[in-house]
């Protein structure tokens, strides 16, 4: 699989020098028909170079990106699935440390001291 875009580029690039379809353009060389700044016949390098630029570069990268747009709507849709699936679950706490240890006794203390006041105020009243 990861052979083929390789394939695709030598067999591409072999093919366009064979046939006569590099040319100067804008950015370097190109497939195209005239070759920046050259005028008349003798500057026509390919025959149908418009065309094969459109089927050697065009077409596979309208694939590709239609190949990619499907394979990431699949994996979305995938895991919006897999999300609806799952049970919700708590999350596992934090293995208790001394200061917990700590403040779970003052909150104990502060506990028994309510109860005790709450005792006192009823036998009072």
């Amino acid at each position: 699989l990861l052979f083929f875009p390789f394939l695709w580029g030598f067999g591409t690039a072999m093919a366009s020098l064979f046939l006569d379809l590099y040319a100067r353009g804008s950015n370097g060389c190109w497939i195209n028909k005239n070759p920046k700044g050259c005028e008349g016949d003798e500057c026509i390098s390919g025959a149908n170079a418009d065309l094969y630029g459109f089927w050697f570069v065009y077409i596979p990268r309208w694939v590709s990106f239609c190949v990619s747009f499907l394979c990431m709507t699949l994996v979305y849709f995938k895991v919006a699935r897999g999300e609806e699936e799952t049970p919700e679950q708590e999350l596992p706490s934090r293995p208790k440390t001394a200061l917990d240890a700590v403040d779970e006794e003052k909150e104990e203390e502060k506990e028994d001291g309510n109860e005790n006041d709450d005792r006192g105020e009823a036998a009072k009243g």
